[in-house]
């Protein structure tokens, strides 16, 4: 809880552009993240289907070697021969090949079961030749052993003739006949290899060397080194068929053998098959598992970071939109806490020094107006104070015209009188001397009303500036009114 409340403070005063590149950067992270799986996935599938592939390649090969040594075994010729050896060849290279890509023991395992049963394939095939080359050799030896007696009893019986020995002739004819059926015995065991067919055999040989020394009996003994040297020929004929018969159960062990690891290798194969399928199997399950899953991560991770981004982001956002929304309907009275560094924190600091400053400067204005209120009250008392003076000034400035103009009128009608005495003056010296001082104070009454008038001269330009006055202030006081909606 603690390192969560860490981790939002110190991505709280990340800058938002930091912000902004980590939400991207987790973004590209994951994408990396997904094709990085699917890749190794990939690999892992490309590796299998090879190890796949070489394990069926060496299938291939031990069904092709069996092929080929049952060709050899039909015909026992060089070139049957050298197919198997050349199968033999590949199979140990598609051998060696498998194992420089397997990697489990158990498959390892196999693999040199597999080795060593072509080992011993390539051995019971070797000794299978020879066990051929044996046989052959001795079937031709039966062959010359055979003629070595047939001719020898045909010379005999030749001689026989010539000596018109008619019982020693059918006798020899006898032995020949006993040969030939030895030889037909033979060759019957020959191409079956049965067991009993061999005793028909060795048994004919043996009747047709009875024959022999019976009928050495009842020739010449001139016949002897003849009848000598047919039984020679079929003491070898049995010989061969001796060696034949080794021959042939060796050659028949060494084929038993083949056959029993043809089948173990194409088990041992169909298992390593069956295997690296299962094994594949599971990659391609554990690739899809691991793209799922790495997917999923990467959805949530981008979700996750989405979300505390755009908090991060719009939270302050909203706040400081709440607070303009305020400020511009009026409302300074709220103050915005800033615990953050970024540049959404630096904007909130400025709100509210701003709104600090508003606040500062509206109650200064609302101070200022009161203040004006007061001197305006104060203004319009003088106001009507100096209206009412103005008034009354006006008042004593009509009635002082009124009097200028009678006292004008006076002075006329003083001046005519004036003229009027110094016309009587010398009738009437008494009336001179009082006309003289009737004029002496209309005169001094004069210059008191002319002194009276420059003094209400004086006091009208003065309270004509103080009006201009009153004016100008009225007109600031207008103007405040109207900057203030007051």
């Amino acid at each position: 809880m603690i390192m969560s409340r860490g981790l939002s403070k110190s991505l709280a005063n990340a800058s938002v552009s930091l912000k902004l590149a980590i939400g991207f950067g987790l973004v590209l992270l994951m994408t990396l993240m997904i094709s990085a799986t699917g890749w190794f996935s990939n690999q892992a599938l490309i590796d299998r289907g090879d190890r796949v592939t070489a394990i069926a390649q060496v299938n291939e090969l031990t069904l092709q070697l069996r092929i080929n040594r049952m060709s050899y075994e039909a015909l026992y010729n060089a070139e049957t021969a050298a197919q198997v050896r050349s199968t033999l060849d590949q199979l140990d290279a598609a051998l060696q090949s498998a194992r420089n890509l397997l990697r489990s023991p158990e498959n390892l395992q196999l693999l040199d079961a597999q080795t060593q049963a072509t080992r011993d394939y390539r051995q019971s095939f070797e000794d299978m030749s020879k066990a051929i080359e044996t046989r052959e050799a001795s079937r031709s030896q039966m062959g010359e052993n055979a003629d070595k007696a047939v001719d020898q009893a045909d010379r005999i019986e030749a001689e026989l003739l010539k000596a018109d020995n008619i019982l020693a002739f059918n006798g020899i004819v006898g032995v020949s006949k006993l040969i030939q059926q030895a030889r037909f015995q033979v060759r019957g065991y020959t191409y079956s290899g049965r067991p009993d067919f061999e005793k028909d055999a060795n048994k004919a040989i043996d009747d047709a060397v009875t024959g022999i020394n019976t009928l050495a009996g009842d020739i010449s003994s001139d016949y002897s080194p003849m009848l000598q040297q047919a039984i020679a020929g079929l003491n070898g004929y049995r010989a061969a068929v001796g060696k034949y018969r080794d021959a042939q159960a060796a050659s028949k062990a060494a084929l038993e053998k083949m056959t029993t690891l043809g089948v173990s290798m194409l088990d041992t194969s169909n298992d390593l098959i069956i295997r690296q399928n299962k094994s594949r199997d599971a990659d391609s399950a554990k690739s899809v598992t691991m793209i799922a899953a790495a997917t999923a991560l990467a959805l949530v991770l981008s979700i996750l970071a989405a979300w505390v981004i755009t908090r991060q982001i719009t939270t302050p956002l909203q706040e400081t939109l709440e607070v303009v929304e305020r400020v511009a309907s009026g409302d300074l009275s709220r103050n915005l806490k800033v615990d953050r560094k970024d540049e959404l924190g630096k904007l909130q600091a400025t709100i509210q020094r701003m709104t600090v400053s508003l606040r500062e400067l509206v109650g200064g204005i609302r101070d200022g107006v009161t203040q004006i209120a007061s001197a305006a009250e104060e203004l319009s008392a003088v106001t009507e104070q100096t209206s009412a003076g103005v008034n009354s000034q006006k008042v004593e400035t009509d009635q002082v015209a009124t009097a200028m103009h009678e006292m004008t009128a006076t002075v006329q009608e003083v001046a005519r009188n004036a003229e009027e005495a110094s016309q009587a003056a010398v009738a009437a010296d008494r009336q001179a001397r009082d006309g003289e001082r009737v004029v002496n104070e209309a005169i001094a009454q004069i210059e008191r009303l002319a002194s009276s008038v420059g003094n209400s001269s004086e006091a009208m330009g003065a309270l004509k500036q103080e009006s201009d006055k009153i004016g100008s202030v009225l007109d600031v006081i207008k103007s405040v009114a109207e900057q203030t909606n007051l």
